[in-house]
């Protein structure tokens, strides 16, 4: 019961882990040493729960993976794996918002066949692609975000997913899908805030795939709608070129 009432009172007084290392002593000392197997699996798991909420997530994955190991098919495995996800996904969340975006693969390659397996979490997949694309891996972060498409999203975050996954398949040179998504975001979102991009990137799409005709209605169509202008300097250029390719060099100028 102090114990308890100690672990309790660990997140709101001061010295929050020094608060927590008497039961975390005490859970490991159990976890390790009791000669119940029912107590010993208890043990460590309130052991990795704990330094999980301590955000000591490296050490809490080393505790829910030892209780995998030694309780397979323990009373607490399920809830263990269950905890082993969420661990991971707060240590891929820490190593994502501080920009360690190599670590985060790595983190997420490891477990990939293991905790993450049959695991699709939409944020999960979007932090690991997106640390894909800012290391410049953009076909590796096309496949991973593609899994979220198929997930049951509500309307804003399908709209984005689908919007991302389009961007994404344009930067990896998969022409034809970006064209395809595209087309999608323009068609089910016709007033979505990324409308004036979606047909400038179309736009783009288009030109790769040799079809200026198509490039110069969606760089034209994206011009026509009011936004930021920033990108309109290169959206008169490429239009400009659409032009030129189809033979009509006086209006291209």
């Amino acid at each position: 019961i102090a114990i308890q009432k100690l672990e309790a009172e660990g997140a709101s007084i001061p010295g929050r882990e020094e608060a927590y290392k008497l039961p975390l002593d005490y859970y490991r000392e159990v976890g390790e040493n009791s000669s119940s197997r029912e107590i010993a699996e208890l043990g460590l798991f309130k052991l990795g729960t704990t330094l999980s909420n301590l955000q000591q997530y490296t050490s809490a994955v080393e505790v829910f993976q030892k209780l995998l190991r030694t309780y397979p098919n323990g009373l607490l495995s399920g809830e263990a794996l269950s905890s082993l996800r969420e661990t991971l996904k707060g240590l891929i969340n820490f190593k994502y918002t501080h920009n360690y975006f190599l670590p985060v693969i790595i983190i997420y390659q490891e477990h990939a066949q293991g905790a993450f397996k049959d695991f699709q979490d939409v944020q999960l997949l979007y932090q690991v692609s997106d640390s894909f694309r800012h290391l410049g891996l953009y076909d590796k972060a096309a496949r991973i975000f593609a899994q979220a498409v198929g997930q049951p999203l509500d309307a804003p975050r399908k709209e984005k997913v689908i919007f991302q996954l389009a961007t994404l398949n344009l930067l990896s040179g998969d022409y034809s899908e970006a064209k395809r998504l595209l087309t999608i975001y323009i068609k089910e979102y016709p007033n979505g805030p990324q409308r004036r991009e979606a047909y400038r990137l179309l736009g783009d799409a288009n030109y790769h795939l040799n079809d200026y005709q198509g490039a110069f209605n969606s760089y034209s169509s994206s011009l026509l709608i009011e936004g930021d202008k920033g990108k309109d300097a290169q959206t008169y250029y490429l239009l400009g070129n659409s032009v030129k390719r189809l033979g009509d060099d006086s209006t291209a100028v």
